[in-house]
């Protein structure tokens, strides 16, 4: 592997988790629901810390054998994009991150068939992998914080009922 190629894909892979911190801080300073505050919080730490895992990805790329792709739950591709308010409700704050995380994902997935590199392609579908943890982990807490009915109306779905 090209380890030039390898050095500007960990940059800009820390540099998206960069982007991604700073919009999750400042919609937190724009929010006016307390949980949704704090989750954007959260999330920005969160970046915060993928940001230095990532870093430390530069000195020891066999750190990212670890990260596996989870199982699909294909929630994100249900919900649409909310729009970015002030009043958002902590559903829409969550559907916002995990559509983003989706959207991270696929740049990821692109990149990979992209290079015709083996092992760049193989860090590409890795952090492809990591992406789709987060975006797994925030359909979860969707499901959570949406409650009964989005439970339901997700379980009429085929494409969630089959996975």
């Amino acid at each position: 592997m090209n380890q030039r190629e390898f050095q500007q894909l960990i940059s800009k892979a820390i540099f998206r988790e960069v982007e991604a911190y700073t919009f999750y801080s400042e919609v937190a300073k724009r929010v006016e629901d307390p949980q949704v505050r704090e989750l954007f919080l959260t999330l920005a730490e969160a970046e915060k810390g993928h940001e230095d895992m990532l870093d430390d990805f530069r000195s020891n790329p066999q750190m990212a054998e670890s990260l596996d792709a989870p199982e699909d739950l294909g929630i994100a591709e249900t919900q649409p994009l909310p729009e970015l308010s002030a009043e958002m409700s902590p559903a829409e704050a969550v559907a916002l991150a995990m559509k983003k995380e989706e959207h991270a994902a696929q740049v990821y997935g692109r990149m990979a068939e992209a290079t015709s590199d083996p092992q760049l392609k193989s860090y590409c579908k890795k952090l492809e992998a990591m992406e789709l943890r987060h975006k797994q982990d925030l359909e979860l807490l969707f499901l959570d914080i949406a409650g009964p009915q989005e439970w339901s109306r997700m379980l009429k779905r085929p494409s969630v009922c089959s996975q």
